[in-house]
């Protein structure tokens, strides 16, 4: 190479792991590296960034393999870049037909990463910045009947800066050397027709071409005697033919630098000693075919249980199922009789989840490995595979292990997904060792196992998801279906069951926090009736010790993946109340508040029973995310309520208002008519008359006033706006005032004061004054009878000043109490008495800004006591008019 960049490599794979460990392993050896996922993305890179060398899948979604190969060819020099076939196991004539379609060579999957570090480094050798290229200007013939090597002995040489020709055999090899002598000439001992020996001595005897280096080559290894034999013939040097080929450069550069003729004897004097050695090279040769012959057994076993690994994957999402079939192949291929499987489950604990060939029914021996359950922590912590043989005896720990197991020899592997440990693989064998080769197998299986477990999980939890989110999706539309919050519960306690729950609980939070039953499901309709006698005889009692019930009211889910029995005992109310959780089978729950806006609405208890699952913490994501979706709906249902009573009572105001205004409006305009009438007629004018007239617009003038000064400061209660200009002021004499000229419009009822002489206090008068007329308007309204109202002036202690208003009316009914103080309402129908129902809301409002409270009593024999109570601070108080004790 004489780029001072590293030499570039594309890979085209559409399997994302494979993809990013042929990538992670060509950058950590130092190589550039393109990734393509499709034929498509290849050619399109290929086009714009020329590689080095094509590592390409054949199976692509896109593009056949094939087709993709003729096109990359097809680009601008695509002919000159080394493209590589990866795939999984095909046999020697598919290999070659392969060959034949446009590929460079043929690698096989899966391939350890040095093993494809190797394969790539025979066509890209990494070159040191600016190193030369010492075969530059030399001409090498390459003679070798195996063209996969004939290939990279060309390609390599070639990137050493040698020009390179080839030859398929010794004959063909001589008849290009007599044609175009080379510089130096590399063959394989072994060839058809002509082999290398045969084809030096050749060399050796053309005048044209005895000068010519010869280097020869075997992929077996040499002896001292074929050394012999090989200066007999006149080679230069006789070398082992390596991966790297370092041997093969290293001897080509040194004698071409000697360029010293060896002489060779004559055929006839070579004689037994020639036949011997290529006979003793064939048999190193049928050993080695045997050896490799063996191994390819052993790696289609390999590749077989790989390819029915990634078949079972995707066949089933069952770990268990995936691991018992995995244990029928491994110790099939590997020739064992036992194994077993072992996976960390949630609380990091070892549990064994397959096995094959050991006693069914006592499995103890085996869930501890026999006594020694920490060689699998320590497998798993190395995150490397252990082999433990016969040879190990002597160590007390394996050989008791394998003493208890009964084994001649145990593999240990871990299952590891990226840097998690999910587990260990164990093979046992009775009668031979594992070899090596299944050590490294091994760890692979480990790999894809973990890939295959992690895959699973993926696709569970990807269905879980989806799960989910239609469960969400039908409750959301389930929960919009109706705007009765009591409907909305209902629905949300069968939604639950049994996707969520196999029975479940919600319960109303009523305003004193307590709970009140109002939806129960069971996944047994049988079973229905259990769940509401629970609900019914032991709701949570807000005033008992209940933390579950305090965690809810708060806002904060209980989770409880397990129910212990302690738990039933503690909140049990008597003995049969953990028994009829117990006949519900309760294993594991969840309770969850249904908040909206900071307020808890209802709460939703979840249980696990019939079923046998257990809840996780995904499980309570998912019940706090269907709660909030019911509390939405219930608030919006009440929000709803509100919103349609506050337009009824708009309208009643509205009505009701129309009335009120129009009473005294009628009347002014009545009575003006009457005095105007009085005033222009012909006759004289009745004084009496014309007096009685103006009286009455005084009174109807004043109410009007009222009521308009009563919507003015609704008003501005809503804006906040209403202010108070507070005066030293005598309440007595206030009071008093007020009294007084209410007694004057009245006639059927007799006001009664009791007050003290004097009653100084920091007020604002006016609005003060306004609370009082109030009060006593309503209750001359509520008192239609007439009779005596009792207005009493105190002070209960140095602070407080308090004032009460009594009537013996109509009184206000239970259902109406709580509202009396609400804005627009009327506790009675129009019909006994006036108003808009707005003078309690301003009065209460009015008493709240001076830091007081205005109550409404209902005594035992009839009608309705207000009472106000004021705080009156010491210091607002001149000395001049406080009473002696409080100095």
């Amino acid at each position: 190479m004489t780029s001072a960049q590293p030499p570039t490599v594309l890979i085209v794979e559409d399997n994302p792991i494979t993809r990013k460990l042929v990538r992670v392993t060509l950058e950590a050896a130092g190589y550039g590296v393109l990734e393509a996922q499709d034929g498509r993305t290849a050619i399109e890179l290929m086009g714009r960034h020329l590689p080095d060398l094509v590592l390409q899948d054949l199976i692509l979604p896109d593009l056949d393999g094939f087709e993709l190969v003729k096109r990359l060819r097809a680009l601008a020099r695509g002919a000159e870049v080394p493209i590589l076939a990866f795939s999984g196991f095909v046999g020697k004539s598919e290999q070659d037909w392969i060959l034949q379609q446009g590929f460079s060579d043929f690698l096989c999957k899966p391939v350890e990463p040095s093993q494809l570090v190797h394969a790539v480094g025979a066509y890209l050798p990494m070159a040191e910045p600016g190193q030369e290229q010492p075969g530059h200007g030399h001409r090498i013939l390459v003679a070798h009947d195996d063209p996969i090597q004939l290939k990279l002995l060309r390609i390599h040489l070639e990137q050493v800066g040698f020009r390179v020709t080839t030859a398929g055999d010794g004959a063909e090899a001589l008849e290009q050397a007599r044609r175009s002598p080379p510089d130096a000439i590399v063959s394989d001992v072994l060839m058809p027709r002509l082999d290398g020996f045969r084809l030096c001595q050749a060399v050796r005897a053309d005048q044209e071409l005895a000068h010519v280096p010869v280097i020869l080559v075997s992929a077996a290894y040499t002896e001292e005697e074929d050394q012999r034999l090989a200066q007999a013939v006149g080679a230069s040097a006789f070398v082992l033919l390596t991966p790297d080929l370092r041997h093969v450069v290293e001897s080509l550069l040194a004698n071409l630098r000697e360029a010293t003729p060896r002489p060779a004897l004559p055929a006839e004097a070579l004689g037994e000693q020639y036949t011997h050695r290529v006979v003793h090279q064939l048999e190193r040769q049928a050993d080695l075919n045997v050896e490799l012959a063996r191994r390819l057994t052993s790696l289609e076993s390999e590749l077989g249980i790989l390819a029915g690994l990634a078949q079972a994957v995707v066949g089933t999402s069952s770990i268990e199922t995936v691991l018992n079939w995995l244990l029928q192949r491994c110790t099939a291929g590997a020739g064992v009789s036992r194994g077993a499987a072992y996976l960390v489950e949630g609380d990091g604990q070892l549990a064994l989840r397959a096995q094959l060939g050991y006693p069914e029914g006592d499995e103890r021996p085996l869930q501890e490995l026999f006594g020694h359950p920490d060689l699998l922590q320590r497998v798993i912590a190395a995150g490397e595979p252990m082999a433990l043989s016969s040879e190990q005896a002597g160590a007390d720990q394996v050989g008791d292990l394998l003493l208890r197991a009964k084994a001649r020899s145990m593999l240990i592997a871990p299952l590891v997904l990226g840097a998690e440990r999910l587990g260990a693989l164990v093979m046992a064998s009775e009668d031979r060792d594992l070899g090596e080769e299944w050590v490294a197998f091994i760890k692979v299986v480990g790999i894809q196992v973990g890939q295959a477990i992690g895959l699973a999980r993926a696709h569970a939890q990807l269905r879980a998801s989806e799960e989910r989110l239609a469960f969400l999706a039908e409750a959301s539309s389930v929960l919009a279906e109706t705007l009765d919050y009591e409907t909305t519960l209902t629905n949300l306690a069968h939604l639950a069951v049994p996707f969520l729950a196999d029975w479940c609980l919600v319960n109303v939070v009523m305003a004193d926090g307590s709970l009140r039953p109002l939806a129960a499901a069971h996944v047994d309709p049988a079973r229905v009736e259990w769940v509401r006698r629970l609900q019914r005889d032991y709701s949570p009692d807000p005033n008992a010790s209940d933390a579950i019930l305090e965690a809810v009211l708060s806002g904060r889910s209980v989770f409880l993946p397990d129910v212990p029995e302690s738990l039933l005992v503690a909140y049990a109310r008597d003995v049969q109340h953990p028994e009829i959780i117990r006949q519900l089978g309760a294993r594991s729950a969840i309770a969850v508040p249904l908040v909206a806006r900071g307020r808890t609405l209802a709460a939703m208890v979840l249980v696990l029973a019939e079923s046998g699952r257990r809840y996780t913490r995904a499980d309570l994501v998912l019940a706090e995310d269907l709660a909030r979706r019911a509390a939405l709906a219930i608030d919006n249902a009440r929000l709803y309520g509100e919103a349609q009573a506050a337009v009824r009572a708009r309208d009643d105001f509205l009505s009701v208002a129309a009335h009120e205004l129009k009473t005294p409006v009628t009347a002014l305009r009545g009575f003006a008519q009457l005095a105007v009438r009085q005033v222009d007629g012909q006759g004289s004018v009745d004084p009496a008359r014309v007096q009685q007239a103006l009286h009455v617009i005084d009174q109807q003038s004043a109410k009007l006033a009222r009521l308009v000064a009563h919507l003015l400061d609704r008003s501005r209660i809503e804006a906040g706006k209403l202010e108070l200009d507070r005066q030293v002021t005598d309440l007595t004499s206030l009071v008093e005032g007020v009294v007084a000229a209410a007694q004057l419009s009245i006639s059927r009822h007799t006001l009664v004061v009791q007050a003290p002489p004097s009653l100084p206090s920091l007020v604002d008068p006016l609005r003060l004054e306004q609370v009082v007329a109030n009060l006593v308007d309503n209750a001359v309204k509520f008192s239609p009878a007439g009779g005596q109202i009792d207005i009493e002036l105190s002070t209960p202690d140095a602070g407080t000043v308090r004032l009460a208003v009594r009537d013996r009316g109509l009184g206000i009914p239970p259902e109406h109490r709580a509202h009396v103080f609400d804005r627009y309402y009327q506790a009675h129908a129009r019909g006994h008495a006036g108003g808009m129902g707005l003078g309690l809301y301003i009065s209460r409002q009015i008493v709240h800004l001076h830091g007081g409270e205005l109550a409404a009593e209902f005594p035992p024999d009839g009608g309705t006591r207000f009472v106000v109570t004021l705080p009156i601070p010491p210091s607002a108080v001149p000395a001049s008019v406080q009473e002696p004790a409080a100095a």
